[in-house]
C-alpha cells in the first residue's frame, strides 16, 4: 500500500526505533483538577534482562510498518488536530500549540525528574500510563522520542499458573504487561495522536470546552442568533464542544454582513427570524455549528450543501 507523504514520514520515524538508544521505561500518574490543571508524576522502572525494551520496540515497528498489514495501513492521513475523531486519521499537534503547551512542559518535566525511591508496586495503584523514552537518529541528528500508552502496565494475573519444579504454581506477584500498541508518539516537537485515547494525556477535553465557551460569548455578542440560550445548550452538548476547535473567525465575521447571512441561510437550509439565524430547533443549531466549524461545504457539481468530516486547502 502506497503511503501519503505525511504517513511515509511517520513510518520512517517508527523504523528508526530499531536503532533507538538510551532506553528507559516510566509509569505515569496523571491527576486533573480545576485549581492546578494537570499534574504528572513518574516512576522509572528497571526491566531485566537487558535488551527487553529493545525487543519490544522491534515488535512495535513490525506491527506498525509491515507493508501488507501494518497498523499504518489502517490510516489515510496525518493532519492537524481540530477536534475531529476520524479513526482513519492520525492527528498531530505541535508541542507549542496552546491546546497542550502548558501540560506538555509539565509532562516532560516529570519524565526528566522521575521518582526513583518510592515502591514501584505502590506507585502503580495510581498510575494511568507508561512511557518508553529513547534517542533516535533522524537526518543525521540525535533526537528524543517518547512512546506513550494510556493504561497501567502493572497488574496481577488472576487464575494464571507457571511451571516450576514439575508442577504449576499460582502467580501471586505483580507483573508488568507491555503492549505493541501505542496511543501517543512524541518526536521532533510534534505529538502524534495514534488513538483517540491520546486526548487524555493532556486533558484536551478541558481545553476545547474552554475554547467553546470563548467562541459562544463571541457569537452572543454578535447578536445574530435568535434563541441564543437554545443554541448555547446545543453547542455545549455531545460532540459539539470539540467542534469549536475548528471555528473559523473569518467565516464568522463574514456572517455579520446581512446579505451574505441571508445567502448562507438559504443555501444551508437554516431559517431566519427577521435578520437572525433561528436556532430554536436543535437541528438548525447543529447546522450552524457545523457551518462555523468547517463541517459544512457546497458540492461543486450540484451546489447542494454537504456535511464533511473536515476541510483543508485544495492543492
Amino acid at each position: 500500500m502506497k503511503l501519503v507523504l505525511s504517513l511515509a514520514k511517520l513510518k520512517s520515524i517508527l523504523n528508526n526505533l530499531r536503532s533507538c538508544s538510551c532506553l528507559s521505561l516510566q509509569i505515569l500518574h496523571i491527576k486533573n483538577n480545576n485549581t492546578d490543571g494537570t499534574i504528572y508524576n513518574s516512576r522509572e522502572l528497571e526491566i531485566k534482562p537487558e535488551g527487553s525494551l529493545k525487543d519490544l520496540l522491534n515488535e512495535i515497528v513490525d506491527r506498525y510498518t509491515n507493508d501488507k498489514n501494518g497498523k499504518l495501513c489502517d490510516f489515510s492521513d496525518v493532519t492537524q488536530y481540530d477536534g475531529s475523531t476520524n479513526e482513519k486519521v492520525i492527528y498531530k499537534l505541535s508541542v507549542q500549540d496552546d491546546l497542550i503547551k502548558e501540560d506538555y512542559l509539565k509532562f516532560t518535566s516529570s519524565l526528566s525528574n522521575p521518582d526513583c525511591e518510592c515502591n514501584a508496586t505502590d506507585f502503580n495503584k495510581k498510575a494511568q500510563a507508561y512511557v518508553i523514552k529513547g534517542v533516535i537518529t533522524d537526518d543525521g541528528e540525535n533526537k528524543d522520542v517518547k512512546l506513550v500508552v494510556l493504561r497501567n502496565p502493572i497488574t496481577v494475573l488472576k487464575h494464571k499458573f507457571y511451571w516450576s519444579n514439575g508442577k504449576f504454581e499460582k502467580m501471586d506477584n505483580k507483573v508488568i504487561s507491555l503492549t505493541t500498541g501505542i496511543d501517543v508518539l512524541v518526536f521532533d516537537n510534534n505529538v502524534y495522536m495514534m488513538t483517540g485515547a491520546a486526548e487524555k494525556l493532556f486533558n484536551i477535553e478541558r481545553r476545547y470546552k474552554l475554547y467553546c465557551a470563548i467562541k459562544l460569548e463571541q457569537i452572543k455578542q454578535s447578536d445574530m442568533i435568535y434563541d441564543f440560550n437554545g443554541f448555547e445548550k446545543t453547542a455545549e452538548s455531545g460532540h459539539n464542544p470539540r467542534r469549536f476547535l475548528a471555528f473559523r473567525d473569518n467565516s464568522f465575521d463574514k456572517l455579520k454582513d446581512l446579505d451574505f447571512r441571508r445567502n448562507i441561510a438559504k443555501r444551508f437550509g437554516i431559517p431566519l427570524c427577521g435578520d437572525k439565524f433561528d436556532t430554536s430547533e436543535v437541528k438548525n443549531a447543529e447546522k450552524l455549528i457545523k457551518l462555523l466549524c468547517k463541517k459544512g461545504m457546497i458540492d461543486p457539481f450540484d451546489e447542494s450543501p454537504m456535511e464533511v468530516d473536515g476541510s483543508k486547502t485544495w492543492k
